[in-house]
């Protein structure tokens, strides 16, 4: 019964030792993961720190369009009107469209009068970095306040309100400095019915005042309805098929599952202390297990925290964005993507140095404990000082007690027998007699 037991008990380590590993290698990973996600201050710190409210500004011009494909479909179908011998392949006008889809530096550049870096400068000193710092921060912590579950419904503001004096005062100076020198359009130049946009200008029309044309597009952006004047809320997002129940859950979920997975790494890591041949056997084990495993997350993460290099993620296989556009996303998204890999890195690269000082603490108390255990059989298996001396004193004992009793059954044999005794030991001699006295 002793020797199945034993059995049982071997291959049940062998098992804890598995689920332990397997343990380590799909799961801790996501500790890192969990731990980034769940705290608001380390996304702001990651945005922070990959420059995010610079180089929006920065690369701004290069993503928003001013084109409007209805208008390019529009101007397709007169031209097919004005030409109907030809016939324009759908693909044709697919490429037409995609063609027409220019960026507002793409038409700065080929206007020629605003100049799009000066723009860019106008830009940042009317929103600079702490002001979209605070406004992101803001978001930020109206989304975790939902998912926490401190807010019962997900309310955050994104207003660029607060900087539309500022705005009107900037952009006001700039567009008159850059088109002060605008020519008359020539007839040629001149469309019907059309309205003058600003950033798309090259000329002014006839009867047309530029102070007036510069004070309205102000006042369309700083209107209440404008990019300066309105609030952005929750309900400004197409979130309606968004179950945001289920990401309080996720999110919840998420939070814990740190701390449970250490719970349940701690309660395997006993059954395998519990279920090894001796116990000071089971702590070298599980020292083993955790030492190695730190030592190889501690140099993996800390070499992807280092070389984190993510130029072959961003790429564009669906056309959907112009190669102008490509590149201005990525200098935006890269940083972050970076930065994101190193924060989740470093808190892998913490775990990583604590499960090796585990380990080695772990393996170090198995030794102690090693030696301890064979301490203890060489006291039990070998008599002390004090052991023999009562052992020798006891077989003395023995001796003079026996020694007694021969010279006592000697005297005894003597007095009743002297001859007897005589010849007992030695020679038998006859007694002699002393001489009778005589008078």
């Amino acid at each position: 019964m002793h020797k199945l037991g034993t059995i049982l008990a071997f291959i049940f380590n062998k098992i804890f030792i598995f689920v332990l590993l397997l343990l380590f290698f799909t799961g801790l990973p996501l500790v890192g993961v969990a731990s980034t996600f769940t705290s608001s201050q380390s996304i702001k710190d990651i945005l922070s720190e990959s420059s995010v409210y610079t180089t929006v500004p920065d690369n701004i011009l290069d993503i928003i369009e001013l084109e409007d494909e209805k208008t390019t479909e529009n101007e397709l179908q007169q031209q097919q009107l004005t030409q109907p011998g030809q016939q324009t392949a759908p693909s044709d006008n697919e490429q037409a469209l995609q063609s027409e889809k220019r960026t507002i530096r793409a038409v700065l550049e080929e206007n020629g009068v605003i100049d799009p870096d000066e723009l860019v400068a106008t830009i940042k000193a009317t929103l600079d970095p702490e002001f979209l710092e605070g406004q992101v921060a803001g978001v930020l912590d109206g989304v975790y306040r939902f998912l926490d579950g401190d807010s019962n419904t997900l309310n955050f503001e994104l207003s660029l309100k607060d900087r539309s004096d500022v705005a009107a005062k900037e952009l006001k100076q700039f567009v008159t400095n850059s088109l002060s020198d605008l020519p008359t359009c020539t007839q040629d130049q001149v469309k019907v019915d059309e309205e003058i946009e600003i950033l798309d200008i090259n000329c002014l029309p006839p009867g047309s005042n530029i102070g007036t044309e510069i004070n309205k597009f102000i006042d369309e952006l700083t209107a209440d309805d404008g990019v300066f004047g309105e609030v952005y809320t929750q309900e400004d997002l197409d979130i309606s098929e968004v179950d945001l129940e289920g990401a309080q859950v996720a999110y919840r979920v998420l939070d814990g599952y740190a701390s449970f997975l250490w719970m349940v790494i701690i309660g395997i890591s006993f059954a395998v202390i519990l279920t090894a041949k001796t116990t000071h056997r089971g702590f070298k084990e599980v020292g083993v297990i955790y030492a190695v495993v730190g030592l190889l997350f501690l140099v993996g993460f800390s070499a992807l925290a280092k070389s984190a290099d993510l130029n072959d993620l961003f790429v564009s296989s669906s056309g959907e964005f112009t190669p102008g556009q490509e590149q201005a996303i990525r200098n935006i998204v890269e940083p972050v993507a970076e930065n994101l890999v190193k924060e989740i890195s470093s808190h892998m690269t913490i775990a990583s140095m604590s499960m090796l000082i585990v380990g080695l603490a772990c393996f170090a108390f198995g030794i102690v404990l090693s030696k301890h255990h064979v301490e203890h059989l060489q006291i039990h298996h070998q008599p002390d000082d004090g052991d023999t001396a009562r052992h020798t004193a006891g077989v003395d004992t023995k001796l003079d007690e026996g020694n007694t009793t021969n010279n006592i059954t000697a005297s005894k044999t003597q007095t009743t027998n002297p001859t007897k005794v005589s010849q007992t030991a030695g020679k038998a001699r006859p007694v002699k007699k002393p001489p009778k006295k005589i008078q």
